[in-house]
């Protein structure tokens, strides 16, 4: 199995992991939708009929690093203060520090990047709305 592929299915095990702990407990449904070098998790609560939580693209090493780059990021209000998101966000760095991986997250809305940056110790990029998560990126 080659590296993205490797990763691909230890990011699926560990969402799938931490998305049931939670599945009961908060009364929402999801789904994981692998596709290539895309996965998207969609959820479903009694509010919200059907909605893309999380996408990330896996992208394999080049010459020295592989990247992971996260472009939506969502829970609706009845979801919020759960660390569902930051739990996906948490686990990706995770398995990307094992592979030697970089993680990114784009597309972000200006205040969840100035929340990533000055609160949460993000790194910015110079690329627009877009961060790198790092060691000292609080995902707790």
């Amino acid at each position: 199995m080659n590296d993205v592929l490797t990763v691909q299915k230890e990011l699926i095990d560990e969402y799938e992991g931490h998305l049931n702990r939670l599945t009961e407990r908060l009364g929402f449904r999801y789904s994981i939708s692998p596709d290539q070098n895309l996965i998207e998790i969609w959820g479903e609560t009694l509010n919200e009929p059907r909605f893309k939580m999380f996408t990330i693209n896996v992208f394999g090493p080049d010459e020295t690093v592989g990247e992971l780059t996260m472009t939506e990021l969502f829970v609706p209000k009845e979801l919020h203060y759960n660390r569902i998101v930051f739990g996906l966000m948490n686990i990706t760095y995770e398995i990307a520090k094992k592979y030697d991986y970089d993680v990114f997250i784009t597309n972000m809305v200006s205040s969840f990047y100035h929340y990533m940056t000055k609160v949460r110790g993000a790194l910015p990029i110079e690329v627009e709305n877009t961060v790198q998560l790092v060691d000292s990126t609080n995902l707790n």
